[in-house]
């Protein structure tokens, strides 16, 4: 059940960027906080918000891991593990100028 919850706030939060948020590819040990989602396939729109002239014709993350201190949360930092990333980008068919100079201004 609560792997259920886990999956649907990390839904929420990743998925704009990953694709695979499944309970399947979700391990968690909720008494030491530790949390794993494996094959994770970023959507093509991952990095859309970013204007960048580029945009993502494949990509994969192999794991994330998280470490949530549940006992100490106001003290201590929640880390996030990031391994195996693939992106194959290419440029983007109309990056007009309107979007470079709001990119240039930032």
């Amino acid at each position: 059940m609560l792997e259920g919850v886990i999956a649907n706030l990390l839904a929420k939060y990743l998925g704009d960027y990953v694709e695979g948020l499944e309970r399947e590819n979700l391990k968690l040990n909720v008494l030491s906080g530790n949390l794993s989602l494996a094959r994770l396939q970023l959507k093509s729109s991952a990095l859309e918000e970013f204007h960048l002239p580029v945009v993502v014709k494949e990509g994969y993350l192999g794991k994330l891991h998280l470490s949530i201190p549940w006992k100490n949360l106001s003290s201590q930092p929640v880390v996030a593990q990031i391994e195996n990333v693939f992106l194959l980008v290419g440029t983007r068919q109309k990056f007009d100028e309107e979007e470079e100079h709001i990119r240039d201004l930032n």
